[in-house]
């Protein structure tokens, strides 16, 4: 287990670390007391899930949060599937894993705040528009937006703006203002243009 993460998720004692206990037993990682919670079942989000329903709020949150952490710090332990169980986990509610990643993790001091948030949502959601890109998941999308910028919305929100939203003319034509046409050496229009200029006695920008 990496030791950066053993240290920041458990409560050291003088000589010892923090231990899980569950069913009377000690745990020395939060991967063991996963497998130890589904017994010999099959882990699953759905049966993860029956199993939560059974346990009182508190140590239903306790298990939620220690499978999200166990994610991020015993991964490389994990057989394939467990990781493929914490993987729909995190994928089975968006807003929640990026609650947790932006609340609980450094992750969320991470985050670059655009100067045109919208055109950017706009621009990137008629990319990712049906028609150029086949079963597009815009709640993933907006996740992954959200968990890079400052969005200010639901993840919910955002994948519908997404969805619906496109480019306006207003947004072109801010664009264009900030687009330098033929400023790329190997262009045609740069080339064209730079003879133009050098027939003008001008030196080309």
């Amino acid at each position: 287990m990496n030791q950066s993460c053993r240290y920041f998720f458990r409560t050291c004692q003088p000589g010892q670390a923090r231990e899980f206990i569950l069913a009377g037993k000690t745990y020395n990682t939060m991967y063991e007391e996963l497998k130890a919670l589904f017994g010999k079942e099959t882990s699953s989000v759905r049966k993860f899930q029956k199993i939560l329903n059974e346990l009182p709020p508190v140590r239903r949150l306790h298990y939620l949060q220690l499978a999200y952490k166990a994610a991020f710090c015993e991964w490389d332990v994990m057989n394939v599937r467990y990781r493929l169980f914490l993987t729909h986990l995190f994928t089975r509610d968006w807003q929640r894993t990026l609650n947790f990643l932006l609340e609980s993790t450094v992750l969320g001091t991470l985050q670059f705040d655009l100067q045109e948030p919208g055109i950017i949502q706009r621009f990137i959601g008629q990319l990712e528009n049906p028609e150029n890109s086949p079963n597009p998941s815009f709640l993933h999308l907006a996740f992954s937006l959200s968990l890079v910028f400052p969005y200010s919305w639901s993840v919910g929100y955002l994948g519908d703006k997404l969805r619906t939203q496109i480019l306006t003319s207003e947004d072109l034509l801010r664009l264009n203002d900030k687009t330098l046409l033929g400023s790329d050496p190997g262009d045609k229009f740069h080339c064209d243009y730079k003879e133009v200029m050098k027939n003008k006695g001008k030196k080309p920008c």
